[in-house]
């Protein structure tokens, strides 16, 4: 197509909804009854839309008319159409039609997913910078729920970079890493590697009642007991269980069989030592288990030491600075 023939000039600008059809081989076709879909419909109903939809200039195989085909866009154009809004932004490219799927598929796999942590931590510098904005409030402003600011929120009480960045990449799920915040800050670390195996169904409940255990303790003014070590059935690794069967060339199976299966004299038992194996539920694995949690445990006690001890360093230092201040503040009078 000419520069002659165009009807609209290439770059952004305004454009007519009415001027606008789909593409019919969408990368993504549009679920109006999902939440994302309906989140976006309030936050363009509220600020409109701020990022241009793409197009290249068509014609409607109907009408035979010139119009504008989307190539990426599609959710935003059907909440204007949804809206009935009569200008959206565009950004018209000139490519052929053999090259918009191309397009379509680069803007998907460029497009950078946000994470949680980031999002936990630009709600609390918009909570900061407005004192006065609520979750609630926010909630709104965004169009999200206000159960989902206050759980994205929860986030920033996970203080060890470690366990952000296994949220961030999904190894420990949302549900769980809401779960994981309520706990004090010393108890995150001894629930994390639970927090990446266990369903949500399992670690909420065991959570919660850790998180009870705690209160409770305090409503009495007194100490929770120190949480004693609990097992925690993972899988083995699956090239680890292919190697055991014997399946991986170079390396012979069987190996920790004849350290869990010596003694045993039924084919049962035997049956069960594998399935305790391939759940590290077997006493080696335990033991594994129990020397890390201890570990743990001391690590945890040096790192409560330390805190106590900068909080302590910090409060001396504040009340030698709120004395020498109130000194310089008295010489003036004295001296009258």
């Amino acid at each position: 197509m000419t520069s002659s023939d165009r009807k609209w000039a290439i770059g952004p600008q305004m454009a007519n909804v009415s001027d606008i059809i789909k593409n019919e081989s969408a990368l993504r076709p549009v679920n109006k009854k999902a939440e994302d879909y309906i989140q976006l419909l309030d936050s363009i109903e509220q600020d409109g839309i701020n990022d241009s939809i793409t197009v290249r200039e068509g014609v409607d195989p109907e009408t035979k008319e010139p119009k504008l085909i989307i190539v990426n866009g599609l959710h935003r154009y059907t909440c204007a159409t949804d809206l009935k809004m009569e200008q959206i932004p565009v950004n018209v490219l000139d490519i052929a039609e053999k090259d918009v799927y191309a397009r379509q598929t680069i803007g998907n796999l460029q497009r950078v997913e946000t994470k949680p942590a980031a999002y936990a931590k630009q709600f609390q510098r918009m909570m900061a910078a407005d004192p006065l904005l609520t979750a609630k409030a926010l909630a709104k402003r965004i169009s999200k729920s206000t159960d989902y600011i206050k759980k994205i929120l929860s986030l920033n009480s996970i203080e060890d970079d470690k366990i952000s960045a296994l949220v961030d990449d999904g190894t420990i799920i949302l549900f769980n890493a809401y779960a994981l915040a309520k706990l004090p800050i010393n108890e995150q670390a001894e629930y994390f590697e639970r927090a990446q195996t266990m369903s949500a169904k399992e670690f909420t409940p065991l959570v919660e009642a850790r998180v009870k255990e705690i209160r409770d303790a305090e409503r009495k003014g007194k100490l929770a007991e120190a949480e004693t070590f609990t097992p925690v059935s993972f899988m083995q690794k699956m090239g680890d269980i292919k190697t055991e069967a014997g399946q991986t060339d170079g390396k012979p199976g069987g190996q920790a069989a004849k350290v869990l299966c010596k003694g045993l004299k039924t084919a049962v038992e035997g049956f069960n030592a594998a399935i305790e194996w391939t759940l590290h539920r077997d006493k080696l694995s335990l033991q594994v288990q129990k020397e890390k949690w201890e570990a743990k445990q001391a690590a945890k006690a040096a790192k409560s030491v330390e805190r106590d001890a900068n909080k302590k360093a910090k409060a001396v230092a504040k009340a030698e600075k709120d004395l020498a201040t109130a000194n310089a503040a008295a010489k003036p009078v004295a001296k009258k």
